[in-house]
């Protein structure tokens, strides 16, 4: 009993020096440093040879020479492909970890701003400084909202403002016979320049649009170019959805041309010019010379884009529509103070740093660091002239000047009304449906997806109809609510079956005996209870709230079910999830077990087949990925595409292909895993007594004798176990699809995981994502319940050595 006690008293001491040592780790770095800290998103890096970082840095340390007070820290963050800056601030929230000075954009303002993620700035910044905004940028940054309902300000612009102008490759002009001084002007010069470019077997493309929502995004400015707008406010002051008008049909006509008018070229019938990627394959591509044109970023201060090369690459205006209207996106950075910083001299700090970001010293320093390197022409006259470098100004390029003014000229700001950013994935869903359909009613799928809009993300729904959809609901919810008690009375019982005491082998003993047992095991019960069963009973409470990160939730009742059940992209998800399950499970489960009756059967050689099939699974899950999303390129310079043209059959668009999508991501995660899979199985099968089979060979049992009457029922409880571990793994499978598609094309690859994925952590609708997983615990726990039945039937034994 002594030594139980000293035991117990060392574990508590163990535990109480780990609980407290950070503690006091935290306070000694405290007291040593008296600075205030305060935390940004980025912070430049020191060793960049790029003249544009340099300058970036050095206006970085000039504000710590300005402020000896204060130390800057990067605050952590996640950075995803097909996701900006933005987007990863709004997963950085949502883990908590968001910085005391936040980035947004546009299309983020007035949602952050809603959810109360920004602190108002008012009396901070003088009347003099806000008039040197740009004009364009004023209604998003100051906007009414918490903590009163009022006009306030809550974002402070920084850099040049920035707009949206085409960028080309001259040598794949010059290769395509095109003058690289005659960039196309209008949209049919637009199109005749691509075809002109279009060489597929090189993989040279005439122009490049991006994928997933960024497709909607870069959609925008083909609507302004033919004179519509995306949202517009009401006579409410509301914000709603309006592209659904002759000039968006106009320019989505377009847009379908791009991808399916047929043309001659050397001979040869080719249909579409367009590559299509993300943004990052998209740089590579045209980095590589196999993309003419593409759409980019320009800003006011820089006329050229950073890093391009000019013996390379040349600017012009976007195209005009068939109006002759020009048109392209407007943006720019904006930086805020998260409402979550309580301390007044991390407050202070934060302020002190957006004036700073925002006045004329960081393009000064910016200005002066280019000329110092010899890019000076790169650079806006009226930035030399202000700055003291009149004597570059006869070294400006004319054309960028032209090009930047005309740009600006014609500039719509990008979208900012509440959740407008949700616009690009309706938008997205539209153009996959004409890029892979020639025959699409583009006026009936704009219509729908501008109701849907309208009433889904803007949240325009009639009382009579939410009335009606409420008392569905209630029906729904309480069907969800009988099947989840049947199926908890069912695994308590399970449970209970499962804790009874053999009644052979039973001898009742004290709780002191087991004292020491239950300690340790008190810590994984608390664990369990922290981690599980704690985020179960929240979630519960935040699928019937309008949940904000920073705290004043509002109680909506039913309101994220009413959503969710008349949400067309989430039955949906619910059909391509399924549709995923089928497939992972016929193809991904079976594939191990069959090459590893293979690898037991044959005689030689067999450890090094299994050395073959287990390489891939020692690499990187989202390097195989990568690799394979290479090898679907649909263009036929293509892997796969090569060896079908090599047997004279027609190309594929692999991923593109909202028919083939599904299996394309499927095949790479099989082929990866396979190996490893199939060890396991033989290692199952290793223990199958030999003597079984002599038997089975006697009584005249073939290949599928032994397979049906030895194998499989040796093997049985273990495939059991597996099939439904895999079955409701495949359910919480996102990350393979995530990578190679995003979702697309056409949500053809959405499922229930990327619904709760994309609205909790990019649009930060905690509590619409929580009423879809509650939902999706619905379908599972029945399978859950089946697993615990199989479990409490398996016994595990040593076997006794002869």
């Amino acid at each position: 009993m002594k030594k139980q006690v000293i035991y117990v008293k060392f574990f508590i001491y163990i535990l109480a020096a780990i609980i407290t040592l950070p503690g006091i780790i935290l306070a000694e770095n405290n007291k040593s440093n008296d600075k205030v800290v305060l935390k940004i998103w980025r912070i430049p890096r020191k060793d960049v040879r790029s003249a544009y970082m340099r300058a970036e840095r050095q206006v970085y340390e000039r504000f710590l020479e300005l402020n000896p007070d204060l130390e800057l820290k990067a605050a952590a963050g996640i950075a995803m492909a097909g996701m900006d800056s933005a987007d990863s601030v709004s997963m950085a929230l949502a883990g908590g970890t968001a910085p005391d000075v936040m980035l947004s954009y546009l299309r983020k303002s007035t949602t952050y701003i809603d959810q109360g993620l920004y602190l108002p700035l008012d009396g901070y910044f003088s009347n003099e400084e806000i008039s040197k905004f740009h004009p364009k940028i004023m209604p998003a940054i100051m906007q009414k909202g918490p903590p009163d309902g009022k006009e306030h300000l809550y974002l402070i612009p920084i850099g040049a403002p920035l707009i949206m102008a085409m960028q080309y490759r001259k040598d794949v002009f010059a290769k395509a016979g095109l003058d690289p001084k005659k960039p196309p002007k209008n949209w049919e010069e637009f199109i005749e320049y691509s075809k002109k470019m279009y060489d597929p077997d090189k993989g040279i493309y005439g122009y490049a649009g991006p994928t997933g929502v960024e497709a909607g995004w870069h959609f925008f400015n083909f609507i302004y170019q033919a004179g519509g707008d995306i949202v517009a406010k009401n006579e409410k002051g509301e914000w709603q959805a309006v592209y659904n008008s002759k000039e968006t049909i106009m320019a989505l006509k377009f847009y379908q041309r791009l991808f399916h008018e047929e043309f001659i070229k050397n001979g040869k019938k080719y249909k579409g010019v367009v590559f299509r990627g993300s943004s990052t394959e998209i740089t590579r591509a045209m980095s590589e010379g196999r993309i003419g044109m593409s759409f980019n970023y320009i800003d006011e201060q820089k006329l050229f884009p950073p890093g391009a090369n000019t013996e390379l690459y040349e600017i012009a205006p976007l195209p005009v529509g068939p109006t002759g209207k020009g048109g392209g996106e407007f943006n720019q950075d904006m930086l805020g103070v998260n409402s979550q910083v309580k301390d007044p001299r991390v407050f202070d700090a934060a302020v002190r740093y957006l004036k700073y970001m925002s006045s004329e010293e960081p393009k000064r320093i910016s200005t002066g660091i280019l000329v110092e390197e010899g890019l000076g022409r790169f650079l806006n006259p009226k930035y030399l002239k202000s700055f003291g470098y009149s004597d570059l100004l006869e070294d400006a390029n004319p054309q960028w000047i032209k090009v930047n003014e005309e740009a600006f000229k014609y500039a719509h700001p990008e979208p900012y009304g509440k959740n407008c950013d949700m616009i690009y994935s309706e938008l997205s869903v539209v153009l996959d449906k004409i890029q892979s359909n020639p025959n699409v009613d583009i006026a009936a799928e704009l219509a729908i997806a501008e109701k849907h809009t309208n009433e889904q993300l803007l949240g325009k729904l009639e009382e009579k109809e939410r009335k009606n959809r409420t008392a569905k609901v209630w029906i729904v919810l309480f069907v969800i609510a009988v099947v989840f008690s049947y199926f908890g009375i069912r695994a308590f019982r399970i449970f209970k079956e499962m804790s009874k005491p053999n009644a052979v082998n039973y001898q009742k003993t004290s709780f002191r005996n087991h004292m020491f047992a239950w300690l340790f095991m008190g810590i994984a019960v608390i664990t369990v209870l922290m981690w599980s069963y704690f985020p179960v009973g929240s979630g519960l409470l935040m699928a019937f709230q309008n949940y904000k990160i920073v705290g004043n939730s509002e109680w909506i009742g039913l309101g994220n079910f009413i959503q969710l059940f008349w949400q067309p992209i989430f039955w949906q998800s619910v059909v391509n999830t399924v549709f995923y399950v089928v497939l992972t499970l016929a193809l991904g489960f079976f594939a191990p077990i069959i090459l590893a009756l293979i690898f037991n059967e044959i005689p030689r050689g067999s450890l090094f087949f299994r050395m073959i099939f287990y390489l891939p699974t020692v690499t990187s899950g989202i390097i195989v990925l990568l690799l394979w999303k290479q090898f679907y390129e649909p263009s036929q310079a293509g892997l796969f595409n090569k060896l079908l043209a090599a047997v004279n059959l027609p190309g594929q668009m692999w991923l593109f292909d909202s028919k083939l999508a599904m299996l394309c991501i499927i095949i790479p995660g099989i082929w990866g895993g396979v190996g490893a899979g199939s060890v396991f199985y033989l290692a199952a099968l290793k223990n199958v007594p030999e003597e079984l089979y002599e038997s089975s060979s006697i009584d005249g049992a073939g290949i599928w004798g032994k397979l049906r009457h030895v194998t499989y029922p040796t093997l049985s409880m273990l495939l059991i176990i597996n099939f439904v571990g895999a079955f409701i793994g495949a359910f919480n499978a996102t990350s393979n699809i995530l990578v190679m598609t995003g979702g697309g094309p056409a949500n053809a690859t959405h499922v229930i995981g990327l619904e709760i994925f994309y609205n909790a952590y990019v649009y930060l609708r905690f509590g619409y994502a929580t009423a879809i997983a509650w939902v999706l615990g619905s379908f599972l726990v029945g399978f859950t319940v089946l697993q615990l039945r199989i479990l409490r039937d398996v016994r595990f034994t040593t076997v006794n050595k002869l």
